[in-house]
């Protein structure tokens, strides 16, 4: 089995794109982040690293190569992501086209010294640019640039707003595609709550896990909500030849082919050192060519016919990789763009995820509320109880009114499950008329 790219994030600042980042490559059999090296103790990337379990260094003496190289360990590929510090040549030179720059504009006619942060927008907008993007290069400097985009603005957006554009370009498109790739089980959504508090300043996360950030002040006090978690699996036992044996989690089943879905296809394992690939094994049809009615007579697949192979051949060895009983698992998420101009948009558990991008967007618009209101992304919804959301209530209610915000669907609760990213759109609209007390 062919290990993931192990790759390295240099930082300085927030963080916002390591978060990005841990994000992209969480469920990705290619590569993950290995460790977060920055040259300040204080930067607010190492807590995303903290957070997500990965390994971090806080360099003494950034200049020295020796220091770095011990740092980088044995990571394949390095990313500066925010890194306001010059990498020593010899480091430059070991990882020679296998080191990428992340710079927040478009370069060459905004970089160099000082052009970091919030620095490097006010400079776009005292030029009066009408463009602005992000840049990534091949190398420590002025490498081959590896892709630029950028997005229009108006003379009226301060640097704030157009900072919230340029860290990600995060139109509910490009977040309801990134939303669709995370996993969030119920009971097991921490991830993705992390991802959050990381993409809204100003939010918090309570006790039991919701994400709520409050918008406005006064009255009337309302509250609007998206689901986060999904109906998923975990380990519940591990047999003496490596095989993973799943238990369902969420609800007893959404329908009775449900986990069909699963037959022969791709998974991750959520273990302890990162996410482990794994395939769901298929029953051979060798075996039942002799008997009487052959498969034509074997009872629809369920969670309990499922064996998950990843790639080990003993116990030991599962616990080797970091998973155990209790470790979550679901379907390898690969959400998939068709249709017209590509406007439709195809994951597990899409709806979901296109709805909390959506609450996600308008929020980030920053709209003006009437009175005050607590945008809430709750978890353990599919309990009985639907815990998470009762909580929000609980701990910062009464509200005067509630809304839970959903898009339509098709082929619900497959992998294959749509939406059409207009009604994402749509609902962002929708979502801001809301806030400032329309209907």
């Amino acid at each position: 089995m062919t290990k993931p790219v192990r790759v390295a994030v240099l930082v300085s600042g927030g963080g916002t794109n390591l978060q990005a980042l841990l994000d992209t490559l969480r469920n990705s059999p290619v590569a993950r982040v290995a460790r977060v090296i920055s040259n300040r103790p204080d930067a607010g990337a190492l807590q995303h690293a903290r957070r997500a379990d990965i390994p971090t260094t806080v360099l003494r003496d950034a200049s020295d190569a020796h220091e770095l190289f011990a740092a980088l360990d044995d990571a394949h590929l390095v990313v500066l992501a925010g890194y306001l510090k010059l990498v020593p040549g010899a480091v430059v030179s070991r990882f020679r086209g296998r080191m990428i720059n992340i710079h927040p504009a478009l370069l060459p006619d905004f970089g160099g010294p000082g052009m970091y942060g919030h620095r490097v927008h006010e400079a776009v907008l005292a030029s009066g640019a009408k463009e602005s993007g992000a840049t990534c290069g091949a190398g420590a400097g002025s490498g081959a640039c590896v892709a630029a985009e950028s997005r229009s603005r108006t003379c009226k957006e301060n640097v704030v707003n157009l900072l919230l554009i340029i860290l990600a370009l995060q139109s509910p498109e490009s977040l309801a595609i990134r939303f669709s790739g995370m996993t969030a089980i119920t009971g097991y959504e921490q991830a993705m709550t992390d991802s959050l508090l990381a993409l809204l300043p100003g939010s918090t996360r309570d006790h039991i896990g919701n994400v709520t950030l409050t918008l406005g002040r006064g009255t009337p006090k309302r509250l609007i909500a998206c689901s986060l978690d999904e109906v998923g699996y975990v380990v519940g036992n591990i047999t003496d030849d490596g095989y993973l044996l799943l238990r369902r989690v969420g609800v007893s089943r959404t329908n009775a082919l449900f986990d069909q879905q699963l037959e022969g296809h791709r998974v991750t394992v959520f273990g302890r050192r990162g996410p482990v690939p794994g395939v769901v094994a298929v029953r051979s049809t060798h075996l039942t060519r002799g008997r009487p009615g052959g498969a034509a007579n074997d009872p629809p697949f369920t969670v309990d016919n499922a064996y998950i192979d990843v790639g080990a051949t003993s116990r030991a060895e599962v616990l080797a990789l970091g998973v155990d009983v209790l470790t979550p698992v679901a379907l390898t998420k690969r959400a998939e763009r068709y249709g017209d101009r590509a406007g439709l948009l195809a994951a597990s558990n899409a709806g979901r995820r296109a709805a909390c991008a959506a609450l996600a967007s308008a929020a980030l618009s920053k709209p003006r509320a009437r009175g005050s209101v607590v945008v809430a992304f709750t978890v353990q919804g599919l309990y009985a109880d639907t815990a998470g959301l009762n909580a929000v209530k609980a701990l910062q209610g009464p509200f005067d009114q509630s809304r839970q915000v959903s898009v339509p669907i098709k082929f619900a609760d497959t992998a294959v499950e749509t939406v059409a990213l207009r009604d994402v759109d749509a609902l962002v609209a929708d979502i801001v008329r809301w806030i400032g007390g329309g209907q």
